[in-house]
C-alpha cells in the first residue's frame, strides 16, 4: 500500500532535494525539521504552505542554524504576506538572529523594504533596536543605498547622529558605501557634517576617499576643518595622496589643505605619496605636491626624508621629477639686487 503526501510535503521534499543546503539532517527532532520548512516557506512568500506547517505543529518562533526564525527570514526576503501573516499569529516581533542580533526590522532595512518596515511598526516593533555592531536601522538602510527605506525612518525619527561600535553615523555610512545622494539627503535633514568616528575619521575624509568632489566641496563649505587630523595623526590631504587621483590631491590643495603638515610618524603627505596604493600615478601624485611646494627635505621618526628615499630607492624618473621641482623654486626665488 502506497502512502499518501500531502502537497505542503511534497512542496517541501521538492525544495530539499533541489539544494542540499537546506536538507534537515537526520538527527534533528520532527519539531525542529518544521521549524525549518516554515522558516523557508516565509522566505518564499509561500502563506498556504506556512499554514499547513503551523496547523502541523511547527513552532512560530522556531530557529534555523543561523538563529533565524520565520519572521526574520520573511523581512530578510521581502515577503511581505508572509511576514503580516505570522504577525497576525503572534510571532515575536523583535526576535533576534543569533548571527548578527539583528530583528526583522533591521532585516527590512537592509533589504530596502519600506513597506514592510511600515507593517512592523505598526505592530509594535522596536525602532530603536540596533544589531551586534551598533548599527541601527538607518544605518543599515544608508549603508544599502535605499533610499525609500532612509526616508521613511527619518519620518519616524529615527537618530540622524546615532554611532555605531566604530563611531560612524548614518552619514558615515552612507558615504562609506559609495551612496552620495543619500549623503546629500541626510545633510538636508541635519546629519551633523562635524563629526569623527573612533578612528578620527570625518565625513570629510571618508568623501575624499571616495572622491566625490561635491560632497568635499558641501562639506568644506560646511566649514569643516580640512586639516583635521585623525587619531594617527592622518589628514585628508595625506589619505588622498595614498588612495587617491592625482585630481583629488589637486582640489585639497587649491582648497587650503596644509601640504607640509606630519601625522604622529612625522610622515607628510609627501612620504604618503610614495606608499600609493595605485603605483600608475604614484608619481603623479608626488609631482602635483612639490608642485604645490611639498618639503622633500622633512625627516620621518626614523630620521628619513623623501629626498633619501627616492635617491636610495626610487628609480631615475623619480629622481628627475624631484630635481624638476627643485630647480622650479630656484629660479622662483628672488634675486638678489
Amino acid at each position: 500500500m502506497k502512502s499518501m503526501t500531502s502537497p505542503i510535503q511534497t512542496e517541501i521534499v521538492r525544495f530539499r532535494n533541489s539544494d542540499s543546503k537546506h536538507a534537515v539532517p537526520r538527527n534533528v527532532s520532527r519539531k525542529e525539521g518544521l521549524a525549518k520548512d516554515l522558516i523557508h516557506a516565509a522566505s518564499w512568500n509561500a502563506v498556504d504552505m506556512m499554514k499547513d506547517l503551523l496547523k502541523a505543529g511547527a513552532p512560530i518562533d522556531g530557529e534555523d542554524q543561523e538563529g533565524s526564525t520565520a519572521l526574520i527570514a520573511a523581512a530578510r526576503g521581502g515577503s511581505e504576506d508572509a511576514l503580516v501573516f505570522l504577525l497576525e499569529q503572534g510571532a515575536k516581533i523583535d526576535a533576534r538572529c543569533a548571527r548578527n542580533q539583528a530583528t526583522a526590522f533591521l532585516w527590512a532595512s537592509a533589504g530596502g523594504y519600506h513597506t514592510l518596515l511600515e507593517d512592523l511598526q505598526t505592530a509594535g516593533a522596536n525602532l530603536q533596536a540596533c544589531d551586534r555592531r551598533g548599527r541601527s536601522a538607518l544605518h543599515i538602510a544608508a549603508s544599502g543605498g535605499h533610499t525609500e527605506a532612509v526616508t521613511w525612518l527619518l519620518l519616524h525619527h529615527l537618530d540622524l547622529n546615532a554611532v555605531d561600535q566604530r563611531g560612524d553615523t548614518p552619514l558615515m555610512a552612507a558615504i562609506r558605501h559609495g551612496h552620495s545622494v543619500l549623503a546629500h539627503l541626510l545633510l538636508d535633514h541635519q546629519a551633523k557634517a562635524l563629526i569623527e568616528n573612533a578612528r578620527g575619521e570625518t565625513p570629510l575624509m571618508l568623501a575624499v576617499l571616495q572622491e566625490d568632489y561635491d560632497l568635499m566641496q558641501r562639506f568644506l563649505d560646511l566649514e569643516v576643518p580640512i586639516d583635521a587630523p585623525m587619531k594617527d595623526g592622518r589628514t585628508a590631504l595625506m589619505l588622498a595622496a595614498r588612495y587617491c587621483r592625482q585630481e583629488i590631491l589637486a582640489f585639497l590643495l587649491k582648497k587650503g589643505a596644509v601640504v607640509d603638515v606630519k601625522d604622529r610618524h612625522d610622515f607628510t603627505a609627501l612620504h604618503w605619496s610614495l606608499g600609493a596604493h595605485d603605483v600608475s600615478t604614484q608619481s603623479d601624485r608626488f609631482r602635483t605636491l612639490l608642485e604645490y611646494g611639498a618639503d622633500p627635505a622633512l625627516k620621518d621618526h626614523h630620521g628619513r626624508s623623501v629626498m633619501d628615499k627616492v635617491q636610495q630607492e626610487r628609480g631615475p624618473v623619480w629622481q628627475e621629477i624631484l630635481e624638476a621641482a627643485l630647480e622650479n623654486r630656484l629660479h622662483d626665488l628672488p634675486r638678489p639686487r
